[in-house]
């Protein structure tokens, strides 16, 4: 019932039903769902009444309202991201957000450059977040024709993620536009995304 007082109140949700913790598991789902406007609210509420939530908390639920600001394409977002500049120093998740924004604004130039920029801070961040700006690099490349860039960070991607359906299907788009591509390779990635886990088969090998 919490659950959805939280999603179906957003703003409005009284401050005792906001449990962090718990409301952030609600933004989880809702982004997935595809519910940015659910997830933009809801943070809004919690960040609104912050006084005994963790910044731990915060920052995720700062992630995302910033990937949702970016799904719309709302510029509110050049005010949000600041948050990971100044008060985090957080490069590379200031880069990664704008090289989303811009990768959700068909602007794959600018995406690619900081999809780079993020990169290139990675002394403390984990490898599954460097797997996402990685992957989201050689969708930049990829919507650029630049195959052959894209390919290398592609494999290395898919190497350290073997059974991820967006790291396979990346892998496979860059490798089969390659010179020489092994049959064998292919094979072993059909198979691999007949086993995946994560439901993008629908959309990938195509």
């Amino acid at each position: 019932k919490l659950k959805q007082i939280i999603s179906k109140s957003k703003s409005n949700v009284e401050k005792k039903y906001l449990l962090p913790s718990f409301a952030l598991k609600v933004i989880y789902e809702q982004y997935n769902k595809g519910d940015y406007d659910s997830v933009i609210e809801i943070s809004n509420t919690i960040i609104n009444h912050k006084e005994n939530v963790y910044n731990s908390v915060i920052r995720s639920i700062r992630y995302w309202l910033c990937l949702s600001l970016c799904r719309k394409n709302d510029k509110r977002l050049f005010d949000e991201i600041a948050y990971f500049k100044q008060a985090h120093r957080d490069a590379y998740t200031y880069n990664f957000i704008l090289g989303f924004y811009y990768r959700n604004a068909g602007d794959y130039k600018r995406a690619e450059a900081y999809y780079e920029s993020a990169l290139s801070h990675t002394k403390e961040t984990k490898a599954s977040y460097l797997s996402k700006a990685e992957h989201e690099l050689v969708i930049a490349r990829m919507k650029l024709g630049k195959y052959d860039d894209a390919l290398d960070i592609a494999k290395k991607s898919y190497e350290k993620f073997p059974m991820n359906s967006f790291n396979i299907d990346a892998y496979y788009r860059c490798y089969v536009r390659s010179s020489h591509p092994d049959v064998k390779v292919l094979d072993m990635l059909y198979h691999n995304m007949e086993m995946s886990p994560i439901p993008y088969k629908k959309y990938a090998l195509g």
